[in-house]
């Protein structure tokens, strides 16, 4: 949508939305100088041309004599025909550069919203051909924070399926342990929490790609998955499609425990998620995706804490634990229960192997 403001003493806004030249989301202010610059915080490119340009425009266009005043009904005319060319090709070096070009590619995030303090590299894979209307799936990395390799582990099907790859990487530096695997959700500000910084990227993307997807795809292995389980455990209203987690090596179980059983991050606190949240947690789309050879007790990753090997002795008992453990607590509840299980023969721990199988659940999805 473009909106135009004449500066003259006339407060009236004209917006055109239907019109094709306006696809790219700008604003054009009218005011005394020709100069434009950038608004982070709203990712909007504003333009400051003369109010004196439009009528000159109408005049050397013949929409009015040269001695006639421009009368409202000319305002848009003019605008479209003389003005809007000068704004687009300024937008071309203002806002377009901000988009991403096709193929791999990488760029740096700050999150404004956040902790715009704690940047973070996202890979990503463009496609050749994208729709407004193009998949966006956000692939979280393992431990090692290798965000690169995993972009080029789906890049393949990113170019196949037509969607949008997003990798963000968390640099240990900015989001340890506990800010990554655990989202950081004991602070009191869920805009700072590590989660949150998933649905502001998605915000950025759609608004600097001009796409209208009003969901997201997000997979995760190993500590990825760790972090995708308890995104969707933890999160307000995340706008998932579809989450997968796969081969996590421990959880945070859905159930509030007793004084036998370990507590937060291993079980949830009842302040973070009650238990109305809970039940709406249950209705998301959680897939729990295993590795059938990924069996190794002594796996270097697995992690090896009292809390963790009591969910079971490698990622599969565990995954499986997780998964029967959150079906009993819906059936409690009284509440309907759309996560699944599914596991991956021949699969260890690897995401090669995890990605080939967990690209045709978001494919087959129509969300």
């Amino acid at each position: 949508m473009m909106i135009v403001r004449l500066a003259d003493g006339d407060s009236k806004t004209y917006c055109r939305s239907s019109e094709s030249e306006c696809e790219n989301t700008m604003q054009v202010v009218m005011a005394p100088m020709p100069t434009p610059r950038k608004n982070s915080s709203m990712n909007i490119n504003i333009l400051t041309i003369p109010t004196y340009a439009v009528v000159r425009a109408a005049h050397a266009h013949r929409m009015v004599p040269p001695t006639q005043a421009l009368p409202n009904s000319l305002v848009w005319q003019a605008i479209k025909h003389c003005i809007l060319p000068m704004v687009l090709a300024l937008a071309a070096v203002t806002c377009w550069a901000d988009m991403l070009t096709a193929g791999k590619g990488s760029f740096q995030f700050r999150d404004e919203k956040g902790n715009p303090d704690k940047p973070i590299t996202v890979w990503y894979y463009r496609p050749a051909v994208m729709k407004p209307d193009t998949k966006i799936v956000i692939v979280m990395h393992g431990v090692d924070r290798n965000g690169e390799d995993y972009r080029d582990h789906w890049a393949r099907y990113a170019e196949q399926y037509n969607f949008l790859l997003l990798t963000p990487e968390f640099a240990e530096q900015y989001y340890p342990k506990d800010a990554y695997q655990f989202g950081n959700v004991r602070l009191s500000n869920t805009e700072q929490w590590t989660f949150s910084a998933i649905e502001h990227l998605f915000d950025h993307i759609k608004a600097s790609e001009a796409l209208t997807a009003p969901t997201y795809y997000i997979y995760g292995h190993s500590a990825g998955a760790q972090f995708v389980h308890r995104y969707m455990l933890f999160m307000p209203n995340p706008r998932v499609a579809l989450a997968i987690s796969a081969n996590a090596g421990s959880y945070t179980l859905p159930i509030y425990p007793t004084w036998t059983q370990p507590a937060f991050p291993w079980s949830l606190d009842k302040s973070i998620v009650n238990e109305e949240r809970l039940k709406s947690v249950f209705a998301r789309n959680l897939l729990v995706l295993l590795g059938e050879d990924d069996i190794d007790p002594n796996h270097k990753h697995l992690p090896r804490s009292r809390e963790a090997k009591a969910q079971g002795a490698n990622r599969m008992e565990r995954g499986k634990y997780f998964f029967n453990t959150a079906k009993e607590t819906a059936a409690t509840l009284g509440t309907a229960y759309n996560w699944s299980l599914q596991t991956v023969p021949g699969v260890a721990h690897s995401d090669t192997g995890m990605s080939k199988a967990a690209v045709q659940y978001i494919v087959a999805n129509d969300h």
